[in-house]
């Protein structure tokens, strides 16, 4: 494929992907895919896409990124970037830069005047007004140090979970790991006791999920997922995430990082679970929710389809993107275990069929399984048969009465030698406190 096409084919694939998102959320993902991308067409064509929407709504915070990120992907060949200047506008970055200080500086002043009388409540407003043209510019750090002073003047519960909210928000879309937890959890505490249904209430809860996500708790993320999420408004919800995307994290996270008693109890069981399935099946190409089931009830192939499908759907996202091959693979090593075990020889080329991967590759991962000896098995390579290696249960259980019988007469002698030290009145005296001396035995 010509170049050129294939970098338009990129940039397509990449704009109907962050289309189906909203707000400051889709300059998140596409400068995140640009980040972790090792092709340079996909980096390329996500920065190009952040440019554009960036110089659209006057972002100057996310524009000032493109920019950079080109400048350091084509630092030896400049002439090779596909936008001139490396995406730079000069007059788009000085008329934004004057609006932007003109306002900070206004909003500044005010504060100043307030903080001098004295007025805690007006402090406050003006501390979160500034914070959100720090936001609306796109300098989200700016925004967080601003509600944070905000923050700190808040005394009603409304104006609490009102600031925190914004700033998980802002930390999310910032990809700051521990201002999220942080303040996600602290809004998700006050939603608790304020008790509102409102939108905000459901942005609130995926952003306290997507903060264990985020510091790669999967089991955690999984849980809270499955088990504190009602979607209300899926347009709502677009600011973060789509309702796919956290049906999707709730089966990757699951089979991953979950047991399966821990995927019975906390996750099918779960209140919001059936419902987000439901409503993700409605726009899916596969039926979501059967997956899990599926890879519990060992029917493999109907399962291998499905989890390649997500891995597929899931190649741009803001956090399995750049690691899917590996989560995958962990996740297929938990399939083959439980494929293999009930056998005592299984030809590996039955496997390959049921996974849908080459057979060399089956053999590969079923070889670090036993070296990691998560399984009993050898490989015959040349027929492409594995055998079970079971323990002798018989020599096990020998063994087990032996080592039981070795540790009752050490128990004995030791109760043994007890009864005849108190039967002679001897004590085992400690020296004195701070004294170097030898212990002694002292006949009372």
């Amino acid at each position: 494929m010509d170049s050129r096409m294939q970098d338009v084919s990129v940039e397509t694939k990449i704009e109907a992907y962050v289309s189906q998102y909203s707000g400051h959320s889709r300059l998140t993902r596409l400068l995140k895919i640009a980040e972790n991308s090792h092709d340079l067409f996909v980096a390329v064509g996500a920065i190009k896409i952040a440019n554009k929407i960036a110089k659209k709504e006057g972002l100057l915070g996310f524009y000032y990124e493109t920019v950079r990120m080109l400048k350091k992907i084509f630092a030896t060949e400049p002439g090779a970037c596909p936008l001139p200047d490396f995406g730079s506008d000069l007059s788009f970055d000085r008329s934004q830069n004057e609006q932007y200080k003109m306002q900070v500086k206004k909003k500044d002043t005010e504060i100043q005047q307030l903080q001098k009388a004295i007025i805690r409540d007006s402090i406050r407003l003006s501390y979160f007004d500034l914070g959100g043209i720090h936001y609306r510019f796109g300098f989200l750090s700016e925004a967080v140090k601003a509600w944070s002073r905000s923050l700190d003047y808040a005394t009603q519960e409304e104006d609490l979970f009102n600031v925190t909210y914004h700033l998980a928000q802002a930390a999310f879309e910032n990809q700051s790991p521990i201002y999220l937890t942080k303040y996600a959890g602290e809004a998700e505490a006050r939603e608790r006791t304020l008790g509102k249904p409102t939108n905000k209430t459901m942005q609130v809860k995926v952003l306290d999920a997507l903060s264990s996500l985020q510091q790669d708790n999967l089991k955690d993320a999984a849980i809270r997922m499955a088990n504190n999420i009602q979607v209300t408004d899926e347009k709502a919800l677009t600011e973060f995430v789509r309702a796919k995307d956290l049906a999707f994290y709730i089966v990757i996270c699951s089979l991953h990082s979950l047991s399966r008693k821990e995927i019975k109890t906390h996750i099918l069981s779960a209140p919001g679970y059936k419902a987000l399935m439901e409503t993700t099946n409605e726009g899916c190409s596969i039926n979501v929710s059967d997956v899990i089931e599926n890879f519990l009830n060992g029917r493999y192939v109907e399962y291998q389809n499905q989890i390649n499908e997500i891995a597929k759907q899931m190649r741009y996202d803001l956090y399995f993107g750049h690691k899917l091959g590996r989560v995958m693979k962990n996740i297929r090593k938990k399939a083959l275990i439980q494929y293999v075990t009930p056998y005592k020889v299984i030809d590996m080329r039955e496997i390959q069929k049921a996974f849908g991967i080459p057979l060399e590759q089956i053999e590969n991962e079923i070889a670090e399984l036993i070296i990691s000896k998560q399984i009993q098995a050898k490989i015959d390579s040349h027929s492409k048969l594995l055998y079970s290696r079971k323990d002798n249960e018989t020599l096990n259980s020998y063994k087990d009465a032996v080592e039981l019988g070795s540790k009752f007469i050490q128990e004995t002698e030791a109760a043994l030698l007890r009864v005849q030290v108190m039967q002679k009145k001897l004590i085992l005296k400690a020296p004195p406190r701070g004294g170097d001396g030898p212990h002694k035995l002292d006949l009372m």
